[in-house]
């Protein structure tokens, strides 16, 4: 008898089960609810992957207001070195470049409560500095940006990436770097580019309503993805992104172009390309273990 009953009991989930694709439950929905309820009575942001900054401002939920700096932060600067250095002995041009994230620079629009304290970034920088690492730091890009009017993340969309003129921004000034080693390298400019704006209705990952117009960028270079030529190449399933362009166009000197997990540009390849003959993009989250591909490989 018991038995019975404790198979009845796992076997009524599985009548139960919505088994339709891309389906929502009601649980879902409640929740969903409950989210919004809060929003609107309370100005409150109950969910677990964004909270709320000042004047409806949406930030990652999470934010670390210290960060000790330590063995990690030492052990990850030879990390870098080491990977100059086999670049180097390749001959192979090394730029490390640190990406902020949105806290770093709306640091005002956070929530009261909350000391955003970023001193082990410039412990890690002097840990560079003793090691020779050639990097660029593009919060200051960003804040400069920011300073002049121009918005590089969204005020509630997709909260933890800046955005496409974030992107640009960024991207302007790695070309810029980039342009010593290669000085035929050319270095965008937004006039090269037609910039629009999108509408969203809700934050990414998640069905919570917002209403906002976001900057669009598209470039007026083109080019051709080949990716579905390359289909058997292996990607974890919860990394999957690959891509292959190829410039329609010929003059382009450089050749080099490889993301791994694009540095928090939302589309590198509208900004980043433009200078390029081709370029193979893909999330990965052990980028390291690429090194060698694009050491020798390019």
């Amino acid at each position: 008898m018991t038995v019975t009953a404790f198979a009845v009991l796992l076997l009524i989930p599985i009548v139960f089960f919505n088994f339709t694709p891309d389906s929502v439950s009601e649980i879902d929905n409640r929740k969903l609810a409950y989210t919004v309820l809060n929003d609107r009575l309370f100005g409150k942001m109950v969910h677990p992957i964004y909270e709320y900054g000042k004047d409806g401002y949406v930030f990652g939920s999470g934010i670390s207001t210290t960060e000790y700096f330590g063995e990690y932060h030492i052990a990850f600067a030879d990390m870098v070195k080491s990977i100059q250095d086999y670049c180097d002995e390749r001959g192979v041009p090394f730029l490390f470049v640190f990406e902020p994230a949105k806290p770093a620079i709306y640091t005002d629009k956070l929530a009261d409560g909350i000391n955003y304290d970023r001193e082990w970034v410039d412990l890690f920088f002097s840990e560079l500095d003793k090691r020779g690492v050639n990097y660029l730091d593009n919060t200051e890009t960003l804040r400069r940006a920011r300073e002049e009017g121009v918005e590089v993340f969204n005020r509630k969309y997709d909260a933890n990436h800046w955005n496409d003129l974030g992107a640009f921004y960024g991207t302007q000034k790695i070309l810029e770097r980039l342009s010593s080693v290669f000085p035929s390298l050319h270095v965008n400019q937004l006039s090269e580019f037609e910039l629009t704006e999108g509408h969203v209705d809700s934050l990414p990952v998640s069905k919570f309503p917002i209403d906002e117009f976001i900057p669009i960028i598209a470039e007026k270079a083109v080019y051709s993805d080949i990716s579905s030529e390359y289909s058997g190449i292996y990607l974890d399933s919860n990394y999957d992104y690959f891509a292959y362009r190829v410039a329609d166009r010929t003059g382009i000197r450089h050749q080099v172009s490889f993301v791994a997990k694009p540095m928090q540009i939302r589309t590198p390849h509208r900004v980043c390309r433009r200078h390029v003959s081709f370029q193979i993009a893909l999330h990965r989250q052990r980028k390291v273990s690429c090194l060698p591909v694009l050491a020798r490989g390019f």
